[in-house]
């Protein structure tokens, strides 16, 4: 991923990638070109969209498949509250009577459904952070971090590491 970013990391400067993919996300600091300090963990994007089929079949009693819960993820999830709710209608199957059913779900809703595994993700970054050298992580905190995969085009979600953090994020 450093290369596809375009960068630099033969220098003795510390730079931290984090890459939420579907299964995993892999989190690394590279430096003088090899890796300093990096994880991978198994809490990604697909454990958002699980969090979600999990929610809609308790609070609405309708099972979903993971194709509708990614949906969901993309157009209205969020790893912050938002300011303005947005909501969207989707389907699936009503698990009594087994018949198709439309139903409603807000943007504070899949926050609410999500917002555990968002904090197990920023956890694990702070975790590879607390195992890398301290000179490093200060070229870290001057830079900032660097963003990747699918996972992180969540809505607020590179804000909210950010916040979490305190490290600007690329």
């Amino acid at each position: 991923i450093a290369f596809s970013l375009g960068l630099d990391f033969s220098a003795p400067h510390g730079t931290l990638i984090v890459d939420i993919g579907a299964g995993t996300t892999d989190i690394a600091v590279v430096s003088m070109g090899g890796i300093a300090a990096c994880d991978s963990f198994k809490t990604a994007s697909l454990d958002l969209d699980a969090q979600i089929i999990r929610y809609v079949r308790k609070e609405y009693n309708i099972e979903i498949g993971p194709l509708t819960a990614e949906e969901i993820k993309i157009k209205v999830g969020t790893a912050v509250p938002r300011n303005i709710e947005v909501a969207m209608v989707a389907k699936g199957r009503n698990i009594f009577s087994g018949l198709p059913e439309s139903f409603e779900i807000t943007s504070g809703e899949v926050y609410e459904a999500i917002n555990d595994t968002i904090n197990i993700i920023c956890n694990d970054i702070r975790e590879v952070l607390n195992k890398t050298d301290p000179d490093l992580v200060a070229d870290i905190m001057n830079d900032g971090m660097y963003l990747a995969g699918g996972g992180s085009k969540l809505s607020g979600f590179a804000q909210l590491i950010s916040d979490y953090l305190g490290i600007k994020v690329h």
